[in-house]
């Protein structure tokens, strides 16, 4: 990228100016950083001030609040606190004793302006002396004989004192009065106490010593923060009887409006959205906007305001611009085209010479979200694609169930595509066929989800068919027998499948007596004895406009899907036939399961913590310590090459045949564990090297280590969003769990902002000394005792 380039493109074509989000346009600067700010440091020919001030909005834009140039005010307002009126008694016989250390250590002139100024304040404080008194008498307790010269003189800082003042700002403790003039000028300590001496001048508007301590700064030939802080806090602060500082501030200390500049491109990023056009339109009112303008009669100060003005508008637009390219937002504000500021900046951007310009496109889709009047929100995520995938996803699944119909939710699922009062099972089937889509549903704890992948020209018939299978499902009793037997064996295969039957266990008393611990598919008994009324009562009970999210995905125009919505959910509304069904909590009970049964070739076992809800702010923080437990199986390479310890440590000492952390989160909680099949002469090895992994995320996980884990939860996240199938149920999944999408940049935003402290902080509060939850099948009898498990999550060290 050349140096042309980069102005061309701070340089705006319009002038709309999006919502802006703080959190991505960090993401944005910190991703072109370093591209800008080499260009501009080596190949740059434009003049220093202009170079300057780009290079230091990156470096703001692009650190932590916490570095950008700021005046320290919390300083400023205690000095100026005390400063009024508070000097302690100065005699004439101290004065005099200063006078020849004085006339030593300070130029002659200044030395005289230090005298002068503190034999004048001398009077002053007496007064106030006398005022305190008057208060000591009403409060004789609080303020004593002994301490209250203490409390007036040593409370606050040194600078309320002529004596401790002079003391500092020379730094002559401990020298003779007589010697010669030692002080170094350059050095930090007199530098800064020069610094704390200015801003005591500047509150007392004492400006001819002021101008001479400014005079001083300008044969530095490198300023402190300090001293540039205390610049930016007087260019803000002149008063009508100082106008003769600002052409010093302008000629030689010229930075110091370009922190003017800076500050108004930071207040920018952390604006809230809606009041990023209200900052435009202030502007001109602005205090150190006038500040700026009040300068502008000089000339050459002029031509400078007007690039410090131009560059606040480019930048301001660049973050702008980089935040449309996004499509974080669809509004715009639009600033006034005969404004001063954007007439600057179309002056000199057609006096500027350009290279070719070359357009740079992110292919990063909205999300658009409509609620309907029902209460139905539609969302939708439109690439242009030939294909679309578009489902309803509803907030319901076997939590909302009872002991009594646990299963029905599965089973509706079930009886949707057996035919509807519009068209048999045969015409369904015949109708999806004749499109070539697919059509498909699946249930789960907490969420039901019908959808259909079809190509875009389709997408229509798509949603008809969808709400038609919701609404007007048919529940006939031939249907119901039929799919009966269905389940059943479903439920046969499920057995089966020892890792499923784990992790149902593990619900099972993990959640103990709480709706999460219920089956999706639920018991036998409850499968044999469901008919047709409690199909139709969970239907009326649960399927509920505002519980209800229609997604898209793909080529889904977002204006035709809502249209299709308010046409073909009409039957959907929030009447409830019975009592409204309120999501109850469910508790968390450390425990195990054991089911021992030796004819099995290996034992199947899991062991899992309380994690977090979707909405925990701790969830990512889990999700990057459940990655660097990461998974292994044998069928990979050599184990020594694996970067995750436990891995290491399985493959070397053959403890398992493999292994996989999972971390599965509800609305209100969640379990975090690790899943493992092992020999049953390994169990105990692999629980021990389990729990010494638990333990070392808690408190010694490394910076490294967590950067390889965000790097590859990361990429396995957005690797996940490759089809319109994944976009669209993490929409809909999205706008149930946190009641908004996403966006991937915000995500990605949110794991790398994660360090090694909150993994070891967040370990430690879920991990460390905390009852786990265990459920093993298979041969088992080498699985340690529960106590002993217990009494390892946590260490015994001094």
């Amino acid at each position: 990228m050349t140096e042309e380039r980069i102005f061309e493109f701070l340089l705006p074509k319009h002038h709309d100016y999006p919502k802006l989000h703080c959190e991505a346009a960090e993401t944005i600067a910190k991703s072109f950083t370093d591209v800008i700010y080499d260009t501009l440091r080596l190949k740059s020919a434009i003049p220093a001030n202009k170079r300057l001030n780009v290079l230091k909005f990156i470096k703001t834009l692009a650190s932590a609040p916490d570095n950008h140039v700021t005046v320290d005010e919390s300083n400023c307002a205690t000095f100026i606190k005390s400063l009024e009126g508070q000097f302690s008694d100065t005699s004439d016989d101290y004065l005099n004793r200063v006078e020849s250390d004085l006339r030593a250590q300070l130029p002659k002139d200044l030395s005289e302006e230090v005298l002068q100024f503190y034999k004048r304040r001398k009077q002053a404080h007496e007064e106030k002396i006398k005022r305190l008194e008057l208060i000591k008498k009403h409060d004789q307790e609080a303020l004593d004989n002994d301490n209250f010269l203490h409390r007036v003189t040593r409370s606050i800082t040194y600078y309320e004192t002529s004596e401790n003042v002079i003391k500092q700002l020379l730094g002559n403790e401990s020298k003779n009065q007589n010697s010669p003039n030692t002080t170094d000028f350059n050095s930090p300590d007199y530098r800064a106490k020069q610094v704390q001496f200015a801003y005591g001048l500047l509150h007392l508007k004492h400006w001819e010593t002021l101008l001479k301590v400014l005079e001083r700064f300008k044969k530095y030939e490198t300023l402190s923060n300090t001293e540039q802080n205390f610049l930016c806090y007087l260019s803000t602060n002149l008063s009508p009887d100082c106008d003769h500082l600002g052409p010093i501030l302008v000629n030689d200390f010229i930075f110091v409006y370009e922190s003017i500049v800076l500050t108004f491109c930071t207040q920018i990023i952390q604006l809230p959205d809606a009041q990023i056009p209200q900052f435009f339109e202030t502007l001109p009112s602005d205090k150190n906007y006038q500040t700026l303008k009040n300068l502008s009669t000089n000339r050459e100060f002029g031509l400078k305001l007007k690039n410090l003005l131009f560059e606040l508008y480019s930048f301001s637009y660049f973050i702008c611009k980089m935040a449309s390219i996004l499509k974080l937002s669809k509004s715009v504000a639009k600033l006034s085209k005969n404004g001063p500021i954007i007439q600057t900046a179309k002056t000199l951007r057609n006096a500027s010479t350009a290279a070719e310009q070359k357009q740079v496109v992110l292919n990063v889709p909205p999300t658009n979200v409509t609620t309907l009047n029902s209460g139905i929100r539609v969302a939708t995520e439109d690439w242009g694609s030939h294909t679309a995938t578009v489902g309803i996803w509803i907030d319901a699944g076997s939590r909302y169930e009872n002991s009594k119909n646990n299963g029905v939710a599965h089973f509706m699922e079930h009886m949707a595509f057996k035919g509807t009062g519009k068209r048999s099972q045969t015409q369904l089937e015949v109708e999806i066929e004749d499109m070539g889509a697919h059509l498909n549903a699946y249930t789960s704890r907490e969420q039901t989800v019908y959808y259909s992948k079809c190509l875009a020209k389709d997408v229509p018939k798509a949603i008809e068919i969808l709400g038609d299978i919701v609404q007007n499902a048919k529940l006939g009793e031939a249907e119901i027998e039929r799919e009966r037997g269905v389940i059943l064996r479903e439920m046969q295969e499920i057995e089966s499948n020892l890792q499923e039957v784990v992790f149902d266990h593990l619900h099972a008393i993990a959640y103990q007596g709480t709706p999460l611990a219920n089956t999706i598919l639920g018991p036998t008994a409850n499968i044999r004895a469901i008919n047709a009324n409690d199909l139709r009562c969970y239907l009326d009970n649960h399927y509920k406009a505002s519980r209800i999210v229609v997604a898209g995905a793909g080529g889904v125009n977002h204006d035709e899907l809502v249209k299709l919505c308010e046409q073909h959910l009409t039957k959907l509304n929030n009447n409830y036939p019975d009592e409204i069904p309120i999501l109850s909590p469910c508790r968390f009970t450390g425990s195990e399961i054991r089911v021992r049964d030796d004819s099995l070739p290996l034992a199947h076992i899991a062991i899992a913590v309380e994690g977090t809800g979707w909405t925990d702010p701790d969830t990512l923080t889990l999700m990057v310590a459940s990655t660097l437990l990461g998974a292994w199986d044998r069928s990979q390479a050599s184990a020594k090459q694996n970067a995750t310890t436990l891995a290491r440590a399985s493959g070397e000492g053959e403890l398992c045949h493999s292994y996989q952390s999972f971390n599965t989160c509800y609305k209100d909680t969640g379990l975090w564990g690790i899943y493992f099949v092992s020999d049953p002469l390994k169990i105990e090895d692999m629980v021990f090297n389990i729990q010494q992994e638990f333990m070392r995320l808690a408190t010694s996980v490394t910076e490294g280590e967590v950067e390889r884990a965000k790097a590859l939860l990361t990429a396995n996240t957005l690797l996940q969003l490759d089809t319109s199938t994944a976009v669209c149920e993490d929409i809909g999944r999205q706008l149930l769990c946190y009641g908004r999408r996403l966006p991937p940049h915000e995500l990605t935003h949110r794991i790398n902002s994660i360090t090694a402290q909150n993994v070891r902080d967040v370990c430690y509060k879920y991990l460390y000394d905390r009852c786990p939850a265990i459920a093993a099948v298979g041969p088992v009898e080498q699985l340690p005792d529960y106590n002993r498990i217990r009494s390892s999550m946590y260490w015994l060290r001094v």
